[in-house]
């Protein structure tokens, strides 16, 4: 998915240059309706109320900032800035920019090739495409700070695009959103398309996406190679597909930490997925995930570690099944990594999955520990499932309580060469084995301690074709 380029050509509508003549000497008006008016070549006030679709267009660097009481309420476009440099807008005094029939407003600066976008507004957008969309073709990136409440129709409530001319390894390239509460069919869409920084989001608000095939917050990087890494922090996520995205193509890590509650209608809560040039994955939950299809998902093509924590509930529901990098939908929580990563650890309270409850796949060169402090059942699978590629010769550590699986209540599928410890302090329960380990490989020691296994074929199976 890709977040649509905007436009580069700008709309002009009512963009008033006072001059006196002196040449620099200006007059600012006190307009009945909103305008935005030049008080000097690279400084630009807007004022009035209710105005009609509003431009302004900068040579160079430009300086936005509004009166009390300024709005705009428009047919098209509500407010577009564009300027050749750098590029603030301030608004301090919860300007209202509402299109009927386009975006709340457009946003964009660097289209020399040069200057920062930095903005900071407690003004609320609407439209009935777009909320707000920013975009930045200059060196220096992007800084967005939201207050206010920001709303879109078909399309992003919040968007950033940075798409720079070129890159310099001495300028921070970084996409820096800081929002409150955004609803559209994508809430908060990111994208660093060929910049060398990073992304980094923070919503403290509820962030809504309506489309039944997106997510509800979107982060990418998607040049493959250019690129940092990418953060994302949420409150309160509500989807009607997904709740969290992330897509790493570049060179960094990638974390997604949820602070509050998730629902995902259709598509999984949080899913982040790294490819082969970048690194870590880490994935924090520390509120309850309810998901249509599975509630965490880490996909690590990458050559670092993969870290899952959930400290709440989580709940998969399976409602459009698929295989998701060779395995099934519905887990719980998912992880896999490719031979080229390394480490693999899950820490997990109550995990109930449609498919499996946890499912880790763990092909790299590390460990891969998994800690259950709660309940984790697998509706249609094991309660835990774990299995390591034939090129890892690292260890497996499962310390759990209570798990529970129409198959087995756990299972570990060893084809690499690395021991087994397997711990269970409570109920491992499954429709055939209550606690069942394969080692394939056979050259690994094997250790299960568990306080009460049971299942219809064995209370626990232990096979080693060593």
């Amino acid at each position: 998915m890709s977040i649509t380029r905007p436009s580069f050509v700008a709309r002009r509508r009512r963009t008033a240059l006072l001059l006196t003549s002196a040449g620099l000497g200006m007059a600012l008006a006190t307009p009945a309706s909103a305008e935005c008016l030049f008080t000097n070549l690279e400084t630009v006030i807007c004022d009035g109320e209710n105005g009609t679709a509003l431009s302004v267009s900068a040579p160079g660097d430009v300086t936005v900032t509004t009166q009390p009481g300024f709005s705009v309420n428009a047919n098209d476009q509500a407010l577009t800035i564009r300027s050749s440099g750098a590029l603030t807008y301030t608004d301090a005094n919860e300007s209202s920019l509402v299109s009927t029939n386009g975006r709340g407003a457009h946003i964009q600066g660097g289209d020399s090739g040069f200057g920062r976008v930095t903005v900071v507004t407690n003004g609320d957008f609407t439209g009935s495409t777009d909320g707000v969309q920013f975009a930045s073709r200059g060196r220096g990136g992007m800084t967005v700070t939201m207050t206010g409440t920001v709303t879109g129709g078909s399309g992003f409530g919040i968007a950033m695009v940075n798409v720079p001319l070129a890159n310099d390894a001495a300028i921070s390239n970084d996409t820096i959103l800081r929002a409150g509460s955004a609803s559209g069919n994508i809430g908060i869409a990111v994208e660093n398309r060929g910049a060398n920084g990073s992304i980094d989001i923070v919503s403290t608000g509820t962030v809504t996406g309506t489309g039944a095939t997106t997510a509800a917050i979107l982060a990418m990087s998607t040049v493959a190679g250019i690129g940092r890494d990418i953060r994302v922090e949420a409150s309160n996520v509500v989807g009607a597909g997904g709740g969290i995205q992330v897509i790493n193509r570049g060179l960094g890590s990638s974390t997604a930490i949820l602070n509050g509650m998730l629902t995902a209608g259709l598509r999984s809560g949080i899913q982040v997925t790294n490819e082969a040039l970048a690194r870590d994955v880490t994935i924090v939950s520390n509120g309850a995930i309810d998901a249509g299809r599975s509630g965490i998902v880490a996909l690590n093509n990458g050559t670092g570690s993969t870290t899952v924590t959930a400290t709440a509930q989580i709940t998969s529901r399976n409602l459009d099944p698929g295989v998701i990098n060779g395995a099934p939908s519905g887990g719980g929580i998912l992880v896999v990594n490719t031979a080229s990563g390394t480490s693999v650890s899950v820490s997990a309270a109550g995990v109930d999955g449609a498919r499996h409850g946890i499912d880790v796949r763990s092909n790299g060169s590390g460990a891969t520990t998994l800690v259950a402090t709660g309940l984790v059942q697998g509706r249609e699978g094991n309660g835990i499932y774990v299995t390591t590629g034939a090129g890892n010769a690292a260890p497996v550590i499962i310390n759990a309580v209570d798990t529970l699986g129409t198959e087995s209540g756990i299972f570990v599928d060893l084809y690499g060469s690395g021991d087994v410890s397997v711990t269970s302090t409570g109920r491992a329960t499954g429709g055939f084995d209550g606690i069942r380990v394969h080692n394939r490989a056979g050259s690994g020691d094997v250790t299960v301690a568990a306080a009460r296994a049971s299942g219809g074929s064995s209370g626990m199976t232990i096979l080693n074709d060593g």
